[in-house]
């Protein structure tokens, strides 16, 4: 077996774990099942391997290391252990300016995450510590300490609500508990969704405005670049430069055109260093004229570069705007939250009939709908079910919905799960179905 295969455990026996390799991958006996005994072992744990260009595990007499930015405390571990003999360590003054800086980046921690980070601060993790005993979170408490109990069916199926605009009570989350209409119902209020989060309808920028700021970053990168020949040419630099700039950034010239122009008539722009007379050009004024054409190079490089990425920022500005941020997506009600939490909280094992519990009621059926209608919702306005840029993505709504990043990412996640367990369950009746068919017992 060689490091980075893949495989599925099938069988976990009291004397050996049986795993069957992925794809095409097997063992030099031609094998695809590799039997590992657990009596040779102490412990079995999950991890993740780090490799320093393909050197783990390797053993040479000297080594030579070059830190980086990217480097931790692992990595340089990895790094600096695989030497018989000597190892060096080389540092750039590009990268770390002092020794300290050096220290700090090669003792940072880069510990991974893992799901089984999670195993033993499962409420803290989705902010339900703080919140025992209230409201929908003690339903859901209560839920979990019955185990699974029956759903029942009296309750009036309603159908599910269109997304709307905000109004002044679906501006509160659910977690606060707005109290905007004190008089209704409690099962009106429990059956109510409230905005998750509300669509955006009006900016701070245009799109182009946005577009320039998200494209800056590249054209500066390669700007650098043409700046520091600059004082090879020009008398003066950084007005000439500046000339050069805003013909690219307002007046979106031409890229072949403007370098083309540059290398011809670089006066246009400023005074070429060194000085020519009645004996020709000085040795500086050679000089300056030489590097014309890198210059005009350069800024031909640094013109398509702001080009190509204003036209793609725009574009990605619009279509955001288009198909996003027009998205709202609504919260779970208070009922359908605290049975999603109750599947949520099961074991794996019991998931599957806890769904079909669900499914056979009506408030359970909603429950389900609401989850999918959720992850459908973040998956149209976010790009995925369970965002890892929740934050930044959020501030295109606006400064009141950045206390709201948990509950969103809680819900997100619930619902998510949630509706992965009804998929899960129902793929299963359907082998159930097809392998009953196979045997002949189907219709």
């Amino acid at each position: 077996v060689k490091n980075g295969m893949l495989g599925e455990v099938i069988a976990v026996a009291p004397d050996a774990i049986q795993v069957r390799l992925d794809g095409k991958a097997q063992t030099q006996d031609g094998q695809r099942q590799v039997t590992v005994p657990v009596n040779r072992y102490q412990a079995f744990d999950h991890g993740y391997a780090t490799t320093i260009h393909k050197t783990q595990g390797a053993t040479v007499d000297r080594s030579f290391v070059l830190a980086s930015t990217t480097m931790d405390r692992h990595l340089t571990y990895v790094a600096m252990t695989r030497h018989r003999e000597e190892v060096q360590l080389y540092a750039g003054l590009d990268a770390f300016k002092t020794e300290r800086a050096l220290t700090e980046t090669l003792s940072r921690s880069g510990v991974k995450e893992t799901t089984l980070d999670y195993t033993h601060d499962f409420a803290n993790r989705r902010g339900m510590e703080d919140r025992r005993g209230q409201g929908e979170s003690d339903v859901a408490s209560q839920g979990i300490s019955k185990g699974i109990q029956p759903i029942p069916d009296t309750a009036v199926p309603k159908p599910m609500q269109e997304p709307r605009s905000p109004t002044p009570l679906t501006a509160h989350t659910i977690a606060d508990g707005g109290s905007a209409h004190q008089d209704r119902s409690d099962d009106e209020r429990d059956d109510e969704r409230r905005v998750l989060v509300a669509a955006v309808k009006t900016y701070a920028m245009s799109v182009e405005a946005v577009g320039r700021s998200k494209a800056m970053p590249a054209f500066d990168r390669d700007w650098a670049a043409a700046k520091q020949l600059a004082p090879q040419l020009f008398k003066d630099a950084p007005a000439a430069m500046g000339a050069l700039r805003g013909r690219i950034l307002d007046e979106n010239a031409d890229p072949v055109a403007l370098a083309g122009q540059l290398s011809a008539s670089p006066e246009t722009f400023g005074a070429v260093a060194g000085k020519t007379g009645l004996f020709g050009d000085n040795a500086e004024r050679k000089h300056a004229l030489s590097r014309i054409d890198a210059l005009a190079s350069h800024v031909r490089q640094s013109a398509k570069t702001w080009q190509r990425r204003l036209a793609a920022e725009c574009g990605s500005e619009r279509w955001k705007r288009e198909r996003q941020d027009m998205v709202e997506i609504l919260g779970p009600s208070r009922r359908s939250e605290a049975l999603l939490r109750q599947l949520d909280d099961l074991p794996y094992s019991d998931k599957a009939k806890f769904v079909e519990q669900l499914v056979a009621t009506p408030e359970g059926r909603r429950a389900l709908a609401e989850a999918k209608d959720i992850v459908t919702a973040i998956e149209t306005r976010f790009g995925r079910a369970d965002p890892s840029d929740l934050a930044e993505q959020l501030k295109r709504v606006g400064p009141d919905q950045a206390g709201d990043i948990e509950r969103i990412r809680q819900v997100a996640r619930l619902a998510d799960r949630s509706h992965r367990a009804e998929l899960t369950q129902q793929m299963e009746l359907e082998r159930s179905l097809k392998r009953g068919k196979t045997l002949g017992l189907g219709m």
